[in-house]
């Protein structure tokens, strides 16, 4: 645990603070995937249908931090951050700082029925998810 707060102590002031507002964020992203209704929290995702470039973004930096601070905050919330709040979050974190994104949701077959997936992509770099080759997507919101 002391380690744990050493390697955070250490950290550049911009990682702590993405690290801090992804961990913040993603709790509030749980909170709503668990109590609001899907189609009203879609009305927040942008615009339905519509993808940006893949093309490189020149905040590729940016991306990546963000990327980092949410995997990384995920490891330490003691609810649930599942790809879905990581999205949301990835989104939210984004679009504060004026990045365009796409959230993609999908389906896949698993041993027990379909499995949904979410996850958010950023010119060429995907910020959250990841194996969406697997997926059929259903839905794609940008914002």
């Amino acid at each position: 645990m002391i380690q744990m707060v050493y390697k955070f102590i250490k950290l550049d002031s911009n990682r702590k603070v993405l690290f801090i507002q992804a961990f913040i964020i993603l709790g509030i992203s749980r909170a709503l995937v668990l109590n609001v209704p899907f189609k009203n929290l879609a009305k927040r995702f942008g615009t339905h249908g519509e993808e940006t470039s893949y093309d490189s973004c020149e905040d590729e930096n940016t991306i990546k931090l963000v990327k980092w601070a949410i995997n990384t905050a995920s490891k330490f919330t003691p609810w649930n951050s599942n790809c879905l709040a990581k999205a949301i979050t990835a989104q939210k974190i984004l679009s504060k700082r004026k990045i365009p994104s796409t959230m993609y949701f999908g389906v896949a077959k698993g041993k027990d029925g379909l499995i949904a997936h979410a996850w958010l992509r950023c010119g060429d770099i995907y910020v959250t998810g990841g194996n969406e080759n697997k997926y059929t997507v259903t839905g794609v919101f940008t914002k």
